[in-house]
């Protein structure tokens, strides 16, 4: 009972701090590390990496299988953007080069005013000084 609930209040955490994708692509991963470990246990145990028949049936199998479990891993890393491919303008629509691009285009944009907040305020600072220098020298 213990174990459930870290296990959901930890899913509970991925999907505040990151997103549910994040979640569904842990599982994914979590199974996958399960049956690495689950082969080599079964190779501890028994001294073969699979039991009964068809030993080479098996094995292609399970490899078929790993092969695609780290297939999907690659996509899923490129999904959430923490693998960049920089060929082909690949990278040309990741949100980091989207907002660079976005703010770019309000650089270039004429309702831009060249100014943020703290340009305003440093303007306004500037401003209420000179007026005072002009004010004590008249």
């Amino acid at each position: 009972m213990i174990c459930k609930f870290f296990g959901s209040y930890f899913d509970i955490l991925i999907i505040q701090y990151l997103t549910p994708v994040h979640k569904i692509f842990y599982s994914s991963i979590y199974y996958f590390i399960i049956k690495i470990i689950a082969i080599f246990y079964n190779k501890i145990k028994t001294n073969n990496f699979f039991n009964g028949k068809d030993y080479e049936k098996k094995f292609y199998i399970f490899l078929l299988d790993i092969l695609g479990n780290i297939i999907a891993i690659f996509g899923f890393l490129i999904y959430l953007e923490i693998i960049e491919l920089k060929f082909c303008k690949l990278n040309y629509n990741l949100k980091i080069y989207i907002s660079k691009r976005s703010i770019d285009d309000l650089k270039q944009s004429n309702g831009y005013l060249g100014f943020n907040e703290e340009d305003e305020q440093s303007e306004k600072n500037k401003n209420s000084i000179s007026s005072e220098l002009e004010s004590n020298l008249l």
